[in-house]
């Protein structure tokens, strides 16, 4: 398991979905499937079958509201802040 006080900039989305799993007792099933999905990603780029990591990704932060303390606070900013990158990136390759 990783630490609880690991930087989650610095671990890859199967990491990160497994320190969710160690600190949120009571994981509603919505948000267990999205992290089912984040078990099988390195990164935000990679799809799981058909669907795409960011989409992914979204939908945990759409089903994680009831994920409360600080390591949910600065696994949720991590997480936007990729997505962001993600979402960036896309735009600048339409350019």
């Amino acid at each position: 398991m990783i630490a609880f006080s690991q930087d989650p900039s610095l671990l890859e989305i199967w990491q990160i979905a497994d320190l969710v799993l160690g600190d949120w007792k009571e994981i509603p099933k919505t948000a267990e499937t999205d992290l089912v999905g984040m078990a099988l990603m390195k990164n935000i780029e990679d799809s799981v079958g058909p669907i795409e990591g960011s989409k992914i990704v979204a939908n945990f932060l759409s089903n994680a509201t009831g994920w409360k303390g600080s390591l949910a606070k600065r696994v949720k900013a991590d997480l936007r802040r990729r997505l962001d990158d993600h979402y960036m990136d896309r735009l600048e390759k339409c350019r």
